[in-house]
């Protein structure tokens, strides 16, 4: 198990290094900021076009089989770019990278289940739930030291080594499947299932906008912190990545409570509830400085109860465990398509009015969404109980 989540955690790092370092990059190899854009957002354009091909596409491969050629793929991604400096092979590595990031999140949880008892697997999946937060943290505070010692060059080195290690330590793991292989069409079949349960694609909605904004929010923290808190640069990347890391919190509370049998439903309601309360406190103006940081730390609490929810949600509401696979990356494809869309959706909100205050507007809209499709689920949920009891 610990192996299995260690790939996870190592594999949402891909998300954060770019990021951290690319001011050193574009200073190094003269990078236009087309290029920088498109290493940024390469990885998850990737997942949130392929999303539910590769989930699809690992079931019928075999979980533990697709997890490794995702690992390998991330290893081969990172270790290339490390002696590259053309755009076009930059670029064509990191589009690897994302092919690898997609078989890894999608195999991890139904391995992950394969090797727990039937009775942990909620509190199993709010740990899955906290890969991201967990990994973006540990990135984000290790870049600045490994940047200013070795460049970033060294950074995907060592990165390319990390998922080799992860890689042959799968080796160590017994080969359990959560299931035998479904008798379908490897994609066709499979996600023709999904959009006619229709609970499947509801969830990935809810991903979607929770994603969107957070990404979105925490993604433009550091800038917040510093043009309105006053504080270095520095200083407000280690403030962002304690802010990103108590969601880890929500996460495994989400797993907690779901095994003791509260409604996945009420624990997300609470929850987008929470990040639209507190996400209007973080964007107002009026509010001081520390209390408004503190509004971002409750919102990233209450947020981690969304992903460890739909994750054990997802296991639950497909009708045969040989859909996981497919399940989980539809989930993947509907929180990237947030992640690619939060984003510059905040950016021109805040360009547009010059204040961070219009950040409150994606706040709402989002998570009414959000609330509509809870709405939705609790209807689907209530429909099918009632069709049961006649």
């Amino acid at each position: 198990m610990l192996v299995l989540y260690g790939c996870g955690v190592g594999t949402s790092m891909q998300l954060g290094k770019v990021p951290a370092a690319l001011p050193v990059m574009m200073e190094d190899l003269g990078l236009s900021l087309v290029v920088a854009g498109w290493l940024i957002s390469l990885l998850n354009l990737t997942a949130m076009i392929c999303g539910m091909v590769v989930g699809s596409w690992s079931d019928h491969f075999g979980h533990l089989r697709a997890l490794r050629m995702g690992l390998f793929c991330l290893s081969a991604g990172s270790l290339a770019t490390a002696g590259l400096s053309e755009p076009a092979l930059l670029l064509t590595a990191r589009f690897f990278e994302g092919v690898g990031f997609l078989l890894v999140v999608t195999t991890t949880p139904p391995l992950m289940l394969a090797h727990s008892s039937v009775h942990d697997r909620r509190r199993v999946m709010g740990l899955w739930g906290a890969y991201m937060p967990l990994g973006m943290s540990l990135i984000m505070v290790a870049c600045p030291g490994i940047l200013k010692a070795y460049g970033w060059r060294a950074l995907w080195l060592g990165d390319g080594v990390l998922l080799l290690v992860l890689l042959t330590g799968t080796w160590l793991l017994p080969t359990k499947e959560v299931s035998k292989q479904l008798d379908l069409e490897p994609l066709h079949q499979r996600i023709q299932i999904l959009f006619k349960l229709g609970e499947p694609l509801v969830l990935a909605v809810i991903f979607c906008m929770y994603a969107g904004v957070f990404l979105a929010v925490f993604g433009f923290l550091p800038m917040l912190i510093s043009e309105e808190m006053g504080y270095d640069a520095t200083t407000a990347v280690m403030l962002s990545a304690l802010a990103i890391a108590v969601n880890i919190l929500g996460n495994l509370a989400a797993g907690q409570l779901l095994q003791r049998g509260y409604s996945a439903v009420l624990l997300m309601t609470v929850a987008a509830l929470g990040i639209t309360i507190f996400g209007l406190g973080m964007y107002s103006s009026a509010l001081p400085g520390m209390v408004r940081y503190l509004a971002a730390l409750l919102l990233s609490t209450l947020g981690g109860l969304i992903p460890a929810t739909l994750f054990a949600q997802i296991s639950e509401s497909v009708p045969h465990p040989g859909l996981l696979g497919t399940g989980n990356g539809l989930l993947v494809q509907g929180s990237n398509i947030g992640q690619v869309l939060g984003p510059p959706a905040l950016a021109w909100l805040v360009a547009g009015t010059g204040s961070w205050e219009s950040g409150r507007w994606m706040i709402l809209v989002c998570m009414g969404v959000c609330m509509g499709a809870l709405w939705l689920l609790l209807r689907m949920r209530s429909g099918a109980s009632l069709q049961e009891s006649a």
